[in-house]
């Protein structure tokens, strides 16, 4: 119901608001009695409105709607009170009354809503606004004291009278100097909020209107203009949707010194040199008034201007300060050092009190932006000055800083910059004459120089190739880059070349497989330099060196303790220290690490059927084909007798891992020629993943060589995979064994005896002894 009411009273905003005007006409041009019923049914609805408009708020928005319908069921019932005991006791609206028992608690509570309005969207507490706050209402209470309220109190005997009207219009007086403060204050200003001031102003008037009418004897009259106005606009301010953004700050600190502040405070000056035109303010009662009044609007003054010169002294300080410090920023030499020296200016000229804080978003209110290149150089977007000032020409002068130092840098970038221009054009010049004397050069160079265009095809090529690779030099070119090399490596040539276009790959030499024109492998040494802003070349330079002989040599000319040294590859302790590696850097990158055992099913039959030296080859050539089935950077081993070892350092998926070994079961059983015949054999295989866990060299060895072994058990020629299940089983195996062998030892095991009885006889014919193990788990 709540909805719906809402979204009519949305969609019906105008109706509202030609209500407010239409009704207090009806209310003057109707008799009396009708008029007055019409006021005090309009404001009935207006004021149950903005009470059920509450309910469907949250937090501080319900609240203050909520106080808010509570002043005016309090003023509506007070003026219903009032009526009525009027025509009971024949006076037409008496003062006082016992509707002032429901007056006053609603006078106080509607500054009380006022108030907690400013305090929640107040953004800091401005003892000048509410200076100027107190010297305007001062000097509207002043006028109105001068002008009525001192002339009725003089005339009026009742101290009950008296008190109750200088009560009532302090408390509306009070309400007047919150609306002022707020009018000063920042922030965004939704609708809502605006028809929330509307209500206060009328409400202000009415009441003016209110006592001038009681005054005079013009009953309800003067005050119909305003009073419908002010209860429609606040069922308006309940009902609109942007109501709950009233209870909402805002979110910029500083606030601004305009023409209202001005005008507030001419009109507060001016206001006491007209008291001499009211007879009733310079005698008797008025008098003491008045010079009460008088005294507050000038002592707030006086508080004001002092406050205002002290804070214009101290902006001079800092201006001054801040021209000395913008001098010793632009005589620093470069846009790093102006950054650096920035904090120090920022301590200087707020003299400790404050310091200066980079970030790299605004999300502190007192944040400023920093312009382009003061960010480029500072490596943030904006900085703060902490703690936050309640200073505007604080936050003014901090602006100013980081502008100017902006200006600074931005100066001294262009002079960097163009410098640097000179310097490259120079360099390229001189790269220019590098480059001829390169090619005269290269023709006769034993290294091969070719040139890539940034589509990964050969535009040029010396040849030196057909002499490393077998091809003449035609046939490389409009060929993509990786041509020749090993399928395998293709992927790892692609990224290379992308790497060094895109920047991220310098001046770093890597090793790729090539197949020379014969079918035999050759391992190139290469390296990418981006060259496509020099003229002559506009291209990827590639240098390449056949290192094939040199790693060979390397490799025979490792340790036996690295080596296996009938296959050339790693042995079992050089494989478990690469795999301690590998895990050291999948830790620190958070990828996996996996490791694969390969077992060749009956190799000890062509061990016994054709001899050692044939089986030797045949593992030489097995080494080979698992090397031709992984990719460049995994590493492959021969752990013992007929088995290797493949560990995948690069960040493999499980999947990945299986289909890589899965590749090299596959090549293993192709037929292969041993002493002249063909064989085919079998492999069999453990994979073991390690991903961000507890892991070892010896432990992956080990998880491995358990998923092999079930493998062996379930499928020659399979792969398994291994899980913790697995681990736990063989754990629990050995410990069993261990146990039992301690029990053993330490005289853990009793001996039984189980007897056989002849069932004719009756005699033992025979014992079975037993051994029993008593063992607490």
């Amino acid at each position: 119901i709540l909805g719906r009411w809402s979204r009519v009273v949305r969609n019906s905003s105008w109706a509202v608001g030609f209500l407010c005007l239409v009704v207090p006409v009806l209310a003057v041009l109707l008799p009396s009695n009708l008029g007055t019923i019409t006021i005090l049914s309009w404001s009935t609805f207006c004021v149950i409105g903005v009470g059920v408009g509450a309910i469907r708020l949250n937090g501080n928005a319900r609240l203050i709607f909520a106080l808010l319908s509570l002043t005016g069921i309090l003023m509506i019932a007070g003026a219903v009170t009032r009526t009525v005991h009027g025509q009971t006791i024949g006076v037409d609206q008496p003062f006082p009354s016992p509707a002032d028992l429901l007056h006053v608690p609603a006078y106080l509570l509607f500054p009380v809503v006022v108030l907690g309005i400013h305090r929640i969207r107040a953004a800091k507490r401005d003892v000048d606004a509410w200076l100027d706050a107190i010297a305007l209402s001062g000097a509207g209470l002043l006028l109105f004291w001068a002008g009525f309220l001192a002339d009725f109190i003089t005339g009026t005997e009742s101290v009950a009278t008296i008190a109750l009207s200088t009560f009532y219009n302090s408390m509306v007086f009070l309400a007047a100097a919150i609306l002022i403060r707020m009018g000063a204050s920042p922030g965004r200003r939704p609708t809502s909020y605006t028809l929330l001031a509307g209500t206060s102003l009328a409400f202000v008037v009415v009441d003016i209107a209110g006592a001038v009418s009681d005054a005079n004897g013009a009953t309800l009259y003067l005050t119909v203009a305003f009073a419908p106005i002010a209860y429609g606009l606040a069922f308006a301010a309940a009902w609109h949707p942007s109501a709950q953004l009233i209870a909402e700050p805002p979110q910029r600190n500083e606030e601004s010194i305009g023409h209202f502040r001005f005008g507030t405070t001419a009109f507060a000056i001016a206001v006491p040199a007209l008291i001499p035109l009211f007879p009733a303010a310079r005698a008797g009662i008025g008098r003491w008034g008045t010079i009460v009044l008088s005294a507050m609007i000038a002592i707030a003054l006086v508080i004001r201007v002092t406050r205002l010169l002290r804070s214009q002294r101290r902006t001079a300080e800092i201006e001054s300060e801040l021209s000395s410090q913008l001098g010793r920023l632009a005589g620093l030499e470069g846009a790093v050092e102006v950054v650096h020296h920035l904090r120090t200016s920022v301590r200087k000229i707020f003299v400790g009190s404050a310091s200066l804080h980079w970030s790299d978003d605004g999300t502190d209110p007192g944040g400023v932006e920093l312009p382009p290149a003061l960010s480029l150089a500072a490596g943030k977007s904006y900085a703060y000055l902490r703690p936050l000032s309640d200073d505007p020409a604080r936050s003014r002068v901090f602006r100013s800083l980081v502008r100017d130092a902006g200006a600074i840098v931005a100066s001294k970038v262009a002079v960097e910059r163009e410098a640097e221009q000179r310097s490259q054009a120079e360099a390229n010049r001189q790269i220019a004459a590098n480059e001829r004397r390169f090619r005269a050069l290269v023709q006769h160079s034993s290294d091969v120089v070719a040139v890539l265009a940034p589509s990964g095809d050969v535009t040029y090529i010396s040849d030196s190739c057909e002499r490393l690779l077998g091809y003449r030099a035609d046939d490389f070119l409009g060929q993509d880059f990786e041509w020749v090399a090993h399928e395998n490596d293709w992927d790892f040539a692609r990224d290379y070349l992308q790497a060094t276009l895109d920047g991220t790959e310098s001046h770093r030499e890597h090793e790729l497989r090539a197949v020379h024109k014969d079918g035999s492998m050759r391992l190139l040494d290469i390296l990418l330099t981006d060259m496509r802003d020099v003229e002559e070349i506009n291209g990827i330079v590639v240098n390449i060196t056949d290192v094939t002989e040199k790693r060979n040599l390397e490799r025979h000319l490792l340790s036996a303790e690295t080596t296996d040294s009938l296959t050339m590859l790693l042995n079992r302790t050089a494989f478990i220290r690469e795999t301690d590696v590998a895990i050291r850097r999948a830790s620190v990158s958070e990828t996996s690490v996996a490791m694969a055992i390969v077992n060749i099913d009956d190799f000890r039959l062509v061990n016994e059927g054709y001899g050692t030296s044939e089986a030797d080859q045949l593992l030489v050539d097995l080494a080979h084909r698992i090397g031709q089935s992984v990719r460049h950077d995994d590493v492959v081993a021969r752990l013992n007798g007929d088995e290797f070892g493949v560990l995948m350092p690069s960040g493999y998926s499980a999947g990945e891992a299986e289909a890589v070994v899965l590749r090299v079961l596959g090549h293993l059983a192709e037929p292969i020629q041993v002493a002249g015949r063909t064989v085919a054999l079998r492999a069999t295989a453990g994979l073991v993943m390690y991903d961000e866990g507890e892991g070892t060299g010896i432990s992956m060895l080990r998880d491995a060589d358990t998923a092999l072994d079930i493998a062996k058990k379930a499928s020659r020629g399979s792969l398994v995979h291994f899980d913790q299940p697995m681990g736990e089983e063989v754990t629990e195996r050995v410990e069993l064994r261990n146990l039992l062998r301690d029990a053993i030892i330490n005289d853990g095991l009793r001996l039984a005896y189980q007897p056989v009885v002849d069932m004719d006889s009756g005699k033992i014919v025979s014992l079975e002894a037993l051994a029993r193990w008593t063992d607490p788990e």
